[in-house]
Parts: C-alpha cells; structure tokens; sequence
C-alpha cells in the first residue's frame, strides 16, 4: 500500500497489473505440482520480454518454507523465481518487492504472497484469518465453506482497518485493488455473489475487471473453474487482458 506520498503516481493516468497463481505449492501427501522449474524459467523469461511494462505483479502460492521439516520439500523453485526476479532485466523495471513469506509452524506454508512493483511500497502488512480449520492452515488454502464465509468478513473488515486512516485526510475516497487466488469459483458459487456484495456495502462501489456477467468470466483453473480475480473500488476504469 502506498501511503504518505499522494503524487506517487502522478502524470501516469494508466498502469498495469499481473496476477500469477504460481503453483509452487508442497504436498505432504501425494504428488506436488510437476515442472516447477520449468514452470519458473518460463514465465521469468515471459516476463523479460514484456512489452506492457508492467507496473505490479501479484504472486500467490509462491511458497518458500517448505523446507521449515528437516528440509523435507524441495525449496530451489523458489530461489529460482525470486533470484530471476530480482537481478537484471526485472529488477530494473520492478526494482520494489514484498515478500510475506514470513515462517509458518512446523508442517504448515507460508502465504505464499509476493508483489513486485514499480513504485516504492511504503506500507505492508501480513493477516492470518482467525477461522481457519487445520487442514485448511497446513495448506495455506481454505476448504470449509462456513469457514470460508467468515474470511470473506475478516477480509472486509481488515480492508476497512486498512484505508481508514485516509478516509479524512485525502481530498478523493481511497484507491483499493484486491487481487489473487480466491478459491471462490464466480461463475457457479453463490459464495462469490455473496463477497461482491458484502464489499459493496462496506467498502464502496467495487467491480471485479472480468465483468459484471460471471457466466463470461474466463476460466482460471481445470479449464472449467473462475478462482482468480481483480476486484477495484469504482473509481478505477479497469480493462482485462488474457
């Protein structure tokens, strides 16, 4: 969050943004995701060549501890991305960083969360949902629906923490992006309809860059599956590009 400097982005009317579901994840039981590696230089090359020059990237499931067990997961994927980040090309571009991979308890993940970005980042902060169920802190991902809901309220309610501070001391309302891994499917879950409105009537007038009509939304996941989303306060004009 950029906060203390209200000409950080002045004489940019535009900027563009990436999220990226990396899929680094680690499997206590059964197999991890395949091709790490190759996933990693794939995309870092991608990312060099870009000519939209972007101005953030979002990462999720960029997970760096799980080696916290006596080194039991393979932790090079992530040294990869983040060494590739950081030096040459993409450090110059995207020269500012945070890292919320702060080390978890024994046989958990970290968040996974990262963000680049081209302008200094002035302020972060890492929240940990309070309902959670313990398979769902071992993963880092959430699999019960009742849980589930009362994160959305969690996540509205740090959101509200976050941007009351300048509810009275900046002339136009805040700016707000949330963006990443939802695990809520928009086009089928009514759990998604659910947070739309509940960030509607907290925050503000809020759109999610796929659209208003969830059944075009695009598939982020097993081809069938909406659970990555872009969601801005009304006062971003926001366009999609796949």
């Amino acid at each position: 969050m950029a906060r203390g400097n209200p000409n950080i982005f002045e004489g940019h009317k535009t900027f563009h943004l990436l999220t990226y579901n990396t899929f680094l994840i680690h499997m206590l039981i059964g197999e991890s995701p395949p091709y790490k590696s190759e996933r990693v230089k794939g995309f870092l090359h991608q990312l060099n060549n870009d000519e939209n020059q972007l101005d953030f990237v979002f990462f999720q499931e960029l997970h760096r501890f799980g080696n916290v067990w006596f080194k039991l997961f393979d932790n090079s994927p992530y040294d990869e991305m983040l060494n590739g980040l950081i030096q040459k090309k993409i450090g110059q571009k995207l020269a500012f960083h945070v890292v919320e991979s702060k080390k978890p308890f024994p046989l958990c993940q970290d968040s996974g969360l990262v963000i680049l970005s081209k302008y200094p980042v002035l302020k972060s902060e890492n929240y940990i949902f309070k309902s959670t169920t313990w398979r769902s802190y071992v993963t880092a991902k959430a699999f019960d629906e009742n849980k589930r809901r009362l994160q959305i309220q969690e996540l509205v309610q740090f959101i509200k923490e976050c941007i009351e501070p300048f509810l009275h001391t900046t002339e136009a309302p805040p700016r707000i992006i949330i963006s990443g891994d939802f695990n809520i499917d928009s086009i089928r879950e009514e759990m998604y309809n659910e947070m739309m409105n509940l960030l509607n009537t907290e925050i503000g007038l809020c759109q999610d860059v796929f659209g208003s009509k969830v059944s075009e939304h695009p598939t982020t996941f097993a081809g069938v599956l909406c659970l990555d989303h872009v969601i801005v306060s009304g006062n971003f004009k926001a366009q999609l590009k796949l």
